[in-house]
């Protein structure tokens, strides 16, 4: 045999020994690699459902300010209220009350939507209007709390808010999910009224890494609205 044969048959019986002794590594790895993504994936999961599990239920009965206390739902059948009759809430104060009968929410409309605010209700981003004020409302509330139940809304569903100045009702037209930093989806200088809802939505992301909302945007179908006397005759 030769010297050259030699050095290829010793080539051969070393990539044969690399090749059984490295093939259980790269399969190991890629096995582990794999586990590691679905764990990962796995614990966004608990993290994210548990914290919706776990969370303290809101209470059932909360307190509205002397000057806010809530209107009867039958007493109220105007088509307009003049803006001198609303007293407009300050920050982080209880100025209604949102109902979703068809997924169970009912909670307070707070103006604000603080840390300190969405502890108790569903908080109004105050750059958004005012309800009956004509224009777009912006409201949002934790996934594990107020708004818990959101994401089981479908178009048609109704939403009634009940100020100290009117009943308002509102149809969903649309649901979906979007990046929370998408704002595509509703125009805050719109002289329309228009309500959405919105709150966090969990996916299969790393360690409860929530970057998506869901939304509800609903039309105005009835409720007093807001006049300052020019839009009188």
């Amino acid at each position: 045999m030769s010297g050259t044969e030699s050095y290829n048959g010793f080539r051969s019986k070393i990539a044969k020994f690399a090749g059984l002794f490295l093939a259980p590594i790269l399969f190991s790895t890629i096995i582990v690699g794999i586990l590691l993504i679905v764990a990962s994936v796995t614990i966004g999961d608990v993290f994210g459902y548990a914290s919706i599990l776990l969370m303290k239920a809101p209470p059932e009965e909360y307190e509205v300010s002397d000057f806010l206390e809530l209107a009867e739902l039958d007493s109220v059948a105007t088509d307009t209220v003049h803006i001198s009759e609303i007293t407009f809430p300050q920050h982080e104060q209880i100025y209604g009350e949102i109902s979703v009968p068809e997924v169970d929410i009912l909670c307070p409309l707070i103006y604000g939507d603080t840390d300190k605010a969405l502890k108790r209700g569903a908080g109004q981003f105050i750059g958004s209007s005012i309800i009956g004020y004509g224009g777009t409302t912006l409201i949002g509330a934790h996934v594990n709390r107020h708004f818990k139940n959101l994401h089981k809304v479908e178009p048609g569903d109704q939403v009634q808010i009940r100020t100290n100045y009117g009943l308002y009702t509102y149809e969903v037209k649309y649901v979906g999910v979007h990046e929370a930093s998408d704002k595509s989806i509703y125009n805050l200088a719109t002289s329309d009224e228009k309500i959405v809802l919105y709150t966090c939505y969990y996916e299969k992301t790393a360690l409860g890494n929530v970057k998506k909302r869901f939304f509800a945007c609903a039309d105005y179908v009835s409720g007093p609205m807001i006049i300052d006397g020019s839009e009188q005759q």
